[in-house]
């Protein structure tokens, strides 16, 4: 009797255990769901108004360095109510109303604490929100002026030093209309800045009501909750300023550029561009400070004109509907060889004597010549004669760098011929 492909029945008693196991196995499953951890609570109102619906609570993993990894949201029910599942280990628990132009102000449990769900399955984190205040008004465009709809006004906060925050707390789109309104601000003191998302800018830095710095702009106070209207805005029409970069001898030269107001913040940031001259155009009339950087001269600034600092810096007004045009020269100095190097035959070895410099450089580079042609890929102060050099003459030029400074460059005579290698 042949056995190919005959299927040997396991035996009865294997059949039974395993049937036995595989219950177990189905019946521990949602013993362990059930026991799953979760976060969960209420989100309500803090002013008593009762529960909030639609707020979105996060919870974001946690490491034990406190890096934040991965979140898990969800949205509170109709009776404020919420469950987010979560693994056993650390999570920090936060509420927010997920609008731009929401009532309530978001708010982390315990200013972000991790929370361990190792040894806890459930853990209860209730939230009492603080309802934002607002600030609206309409803005209105010059006559002939560009388009309002790209804009936007921030709220900046200002401290108790009257310094005022570089990011905006919140902010506010316009709407075709002018009209815009700025949420979900805790209570304090703000300035508000008119600034524009679209190119070309139309209306760059404006700060309420009419002022080209912060400094200039005036304050807004707002309460817990509070709205603040009225506060209407007439955008003046902006300038533009033409910055054109000069090396020390006079030459265009690429580099890069910034604008900054007078209270010293940041207006413009041509980084990157390396163009030999900045047009920077939706500028608020005013008076600026303009701060350039040389391509390729790594690390020196200068200020216009011929300034090191901001506080000595030179102003530039710039004018509404107007044009201003300047040119920034750089005074960066050069790495000066004062010792030129030799190039000398060393039994079957070419080698170069090293430069002097009027400063240290960072490093030096090497480019060696054979008889009026570069040779590609040797950059060492040595090289090993060949076959094909016997009968020429070569020569090394040196290349120092140093930060702030322009690169030095001096080369040798050509040495004797080489005869042997």
């Amino acid at each position: 009797m042949t056995i190919r492909g005959r299927r040997h029945a396991a035996p009865v008693s294997f059949l039974l255990m395993a049937m036995t196991i595989g219950a177990g196995t189905l019946a521990a499953m949602p013993a362990e769901a059930a026991t799953a951890p979760v976060a969960h609570g209420t989100v309500t109102a803090a002013e008593g108004s009762g529960p909030i619906v639609g707020i979105t609570v996060c919870a974001t993993h946690r490491n034990a360095r406190g890096d934040y990894g991965a979140q898990r949201c969800t949205e509170t029910a109709a009776d404020g109510t919420y469950t987010i599942p979560v693994t056993s280990s650390l999570w920090s628990i936060s509420a927010e109303q997920r609008n731009l132009y929401g009532a309530w102000l978001p708010q982390d449990y315990n200013n972000r604490k991790a929370y361990s769900f190792a040894t806890s399955p459930s853990r209860t984190f209730n939230f009492a929100l603080v309802r934002g205040a607002t600030i609206s008004g309409y803005l209105s465009p010059p006559e002939s002026g560009p388009r309002i709809d790209y804009t936007h006004v921030g709220a900046h906060r200002v401290g108790s030093t009257g310094k005022v925050d570089k990011t905006a707390t919140s902010f506010s789109n316009v709407s075709s209309d002018g009209y815009y309104r700025v949420a979900k601000l805790p209570a304090g003191t703000y300035k508000l800045l008119v600034d524009d998302g679209y190119s070309p800018v139309g209306y760059a830095n404006q700060w309420y009501p009419d002022a080209a710095a912060a400094s200039g702009g005036e304050r807004v106070t707002v309460g817990t909750g509070q709205s603040v209207t009225g506060r209407d805005i007439s955008l003046s029409l902006a300038g533009s300023l033409t910055i054109a970069l000069h090396s020390p001898k006079g030459s265009s030269l690429k580099g890069d550029l910034r604008v900054y107001d007078v209270d010293g913040r940041v207006v413009y940031v041509g980084d990157g561009d390396y163009t030999t001259a900045h047009t920077i155009v939706g500028l608020h009339p005013g008076v600026y400070k303009v701060r350039a950087s040389p391509y390729d001269v790594s690390g020196y600034q200068e200020w216009f004109s011929w300034k090191r600092t901001f506080g000595t810096a030179n102003p530039i007004t710039v004018t509404s509907g107007g044009t201003t045009s300047r040119t920034l020269t750089f005074h960066y100095p050069t790495i000066k060889a004062t010792k030129r190097p030799v190039v000398r035959l060393d039994a079957n070895s070419i080698v170069t004597s090293h430069a002097k410099w009027n400063v240290k450089p960072r490093y030096v580079r090497y480019e060696w010549w054979r008889d009026g042609k570069r040779i590609e890929y040797e950059g060492w102060d040595w090289r090993l004669a060949r076959k094909s050099d016997v009968g020429h003459r070569f020569k090394v030029c040196q290349f120092a760098d140093r930060s702030g400074y322009a690169d030095g460059r001096t080369c040798s005579d050509y040495s004797k011929k080489v005869t042997t290698y």
